[in-house]
């Protein structure tokens, strides 16, 4: 890989030439295989099968950044050269595909081959980048037809070049049924550039979509390359794995100066090795402890002009699809923990929504990485802090509810305060009047003022209700000031709060109000209309109008009613000075409320229930001729819920049912039967065949 860019280094062309005869002679008269170490100048013997060695980082066509260059061939001379490029490909036209091509200024040469020829080592895999965007569809269709398996592309480099040729030459690939890997050039230095370049390759492999199941490849070779490699390889590898993308693969050189610190976070099987023989040959495999050998890049198409680089894969690393698999967890480390012990409250989780975990802090294991929003359940609510940890998120505080449970919760979800106790909480019942004149109490509905999160924060909101009749329901003495008062107090509409008792008044010294006495009361039964159409009187559950504290405060709830049917089942008088007449009203759903009686209108008698006894017999529905109704409460018309007439016996004709009370009104005799399935109703008694 590398540059086909960078200048071929003056150490290897004019530097060579003082040695030149004496290499040439070794070479061609000698017979002794000459290596030359990759970006050295070093030129050893070695009495070894291996042919000898080109430096790779300036002969493969990986870089693209600014101040590389590229290599081109003068078809006149066969001399291949160097000029510079930027994030282009200015090759000349190639010299015919001789056997050999030779370096100026050196006696070495170098063995240039077609693809497929059977001397040299075979092509398993081939790398392309932006100096391959010549390829078509059909190029790497012949490729496949060849014998190459796999593609590795060209990426990314830095932190800000992208391969523009990387979706096409990705996509030939895959039509031409290759397997596809990614690589990235690598320029950093630090661990922090190191995270930088794989979230730039992660983002461009996320564009290009080629999944997570390739295998990604650093392509660590460059002489701006530095520090701790491996740890900072190992920062990259990590950072990738986060991003989802786990199948890591080194390219490097076999003699780059940082080549075993990188080999070392991957592993030989894991390494792409590039080692280029001036003459490679079938007959002399090298590097086959290594996962795949790039072994020249002056390997050509058939017909073709421009060259590229090839590789053997040994172990299938390049031509055997990766299993798709789910990223390791990287989970966050506690750097530090302490215990602690103090209370505080957890605050502010309907807009912060904290998530509890009960093993460990957040996202630093298994059973606490998946995210939560229940700290909402605790919010406002006291708690014990047992313990302190700190990871890179932030602090996390372990503590213990009020119903026993211990976790874990952000420490920003958490506040500490001294709240007001109470020290007295007792019922009663007695009628007020807000008054607030010289006065701006605050109102709060979970207790008395601050005694608690939600009340702590001050208001004037009495102010909005002066003059209002309450009902005071409980009173209660709290620690602040040397001992204060509060009424929790129910206005007209339901609602309730607590308020400062000093921003209350009473009819009496004693806290008690003078109700209406209740001096008649009996027991009717008929229907009725709700007529408020030029009324508004009140609704009450416990009794008429102002006869007690749960009653004393006017409301004009009966609108909500007009003109519902209601059955009226008790009436009342009382000493109000106009002597109005209270009726209790029974609604369709079964609820009473008792109203001025000057609230109804259209009344209409019920059936009377003339007589009841209890009996105990068998009988069968019978309703071949007739279509008598059921009812649940009572005999037909002998109530609100039982006005409606039905036919709903036919659907139980033919049934045994034993009879229990019989009951006699106007309309005629009714049964309250029992059904095999438990259920009663009341039904005609004509209707039954008594056995």
């Amino acid at each position: 890989m590398g540059s086909k860019e960078k200048i071929l280094k003056n150490k290897l062309f004019w530097a060579s030439a003082a040695i030149a005869s004496s290499l040439l002679f070794s070479q061609l008269v000698l017979g002794t295989p000459v290596s030359v170490s990759a970006d050295t100048n070093e030129s050893t013997s070695t009495q070894s099968t291996q042919n000898q060695a080109a430096a790779f980082h300036d002969m493969n066509q990986h870089s693209n950044e600014s101040g590389a260059g590229m290599p081109n061939t003068n078809a006149a001379n066969g001399v291949r050269t160097f000029s510079s490029a930027q994030n282009g490909d200015t090759t000349t036209q190639a010299a015919a595909q001789a056997n050999i091509q030779t370096f100026a200024a050196s006696p070495l040469t170098m063995m240039s081959f077609t693809i497929g020829n059977q001397s040299v080592p075979r092509t398993d895999v081939v790398d392309v980048a932006s100096y391959q965007g010549w390829m078509t569809q059909a190029n790497f269709n012949t490729l496949r037809s060849l014998g190459v398996k796999g593609a590795v592309v060209k990426a990314s480099e830095g932190t800000n070049y992208q391969n523009p040729f990387a979706a096409s030459e990705v996509q030939y690939a895959r039509n031409a049924g290759m397997t596809v890997s990614m690589y990235h050039y690598s320029r950093f230095g630090s661990s922090a550039d190191a995270v930088a370049e794989a979230n730039h390759f992660a983002n461009t492999l996320d564009k290009l979509n080629v999944g997570k199941q390739v295998n990604v490849v650093a392509d660590v070779e460059g002489n701006d390359v530095s520090g701790d490699v491996g740890g900072n390889l190992n920062a990259f590898w990590q950072t990738l794995n986060r991003r989802g993308y786990t199948h890591h693969v080194l390219y490097t050189g076999k003699y780059y100066e940082y080549s075993n610190a990188a080999i070392n976070t991957v592993g030989k099987s894991r390494t792409w090795i590039a080692d280029y023989p001036y003459t490679p040959s079938a007959n002399s495999m090298w590097n086959q402890d290594f996962g795949a050998w790039q072994y020249s890049s002056l390997a050509y198409l058939p017909g073709a002009s421009k060259s590229i680089d090839v590789t053997v894969d040994y172990t299938g690393l390049f031509t055997q699809p990766n299993a798709v698999t789910p990223p390791a967890p990287a989970y966050d480390s506690i750097s530090s923990t302490k215990a602690v012990s103090y209370d505080a409250t957890i605050v502010n989780q309907n807009t912060r929504k904290d998530g509890i975990y009960t093993a460990a802090p957040y996202h630093t294991s298994a059973t606490t990485a998946i995210s939560n929003f229940d700290g909402v359940n605790y919010n406002n609510q006291s708690v014990h802090v047992q313990a302190e940890a700190t990871t890179f998120r932030g602090t996390y505080v372990q503590v213990k509810a009020q119903d026993g449970k211990v976790f874990w919760i952000d420490k920003n979800g958490t506040a500490q305060f001294s709240f007001d106790k109470v020290v007295s909480n007792k019922a009663v019942n007695y009628t007020a009047t807000i008054q607030q004149k010289g006065r701006a109490d605050g109102i709060y509905t979970a207790g008395p003022y601050h005694t608690s999160v939600e009340t702590s924060g001050g208001n004037s909101d009495a102010t909005k209700y002066n003059g209002q009749k309450v009902q005071v329901i409980a009173e209660a003495v709290t620690t602040r000031a040397g001992g204060t008062t509060y009424n929790r107090v129910k206005l007209a509409n339901g609602q309730t709060f607590w308020i400062d008792k000093r921003g209350l008044t009473t009819t009496t010294a004693t806290g008690t109000s003078s109700y209406d006495k209740i001096l008649t009361t009996k027991s009717v039964s008929y229907l009725a209309i709700v007529d408020q159409t030029h009324r508004a009187d009140g609704l009450y559950q416990e009794g008429p109008y102002h006869t007690s504290a749960a009653t004393a405060i006017g409301n004009a709830n009966t609108k909500s009613l007009n003109g519902r049917l209601v059955q009226v089942i008790n009436e009342a008088t009382t000493s109000r000075p106009t002597h109005s007449t209270y009726v209790q009203i029974r609604l369709g759903n079964g609820k009473t409320y008792w109203t001025d009686k000057l609230a109804l209108t259209s009344f209409s008698s019920l059936s009377p229930i003339l007589s009841t006894k209890s009996v105990s017999y068998s009988a069968v529905i019978n309703q071949k001729t007739r279509t008598d109704g059921l009812y649940v409460d009572g005999p037909y018309h002998t109530s609100i819920t039982t006005l409606g007439g039905n036919d709903n016996a036919k659907r139980f004709d033919g049934q045994q049912v034993h009879a229990s009370v019989e009951q006699k009104t106007d309309r005629g005799t009714y049964v309250k039967v029992q059904f095999a399935n438990g259920q009663t109703y009341w039904i005609d008694k004509s209707g039954l065949t008594v056995k």
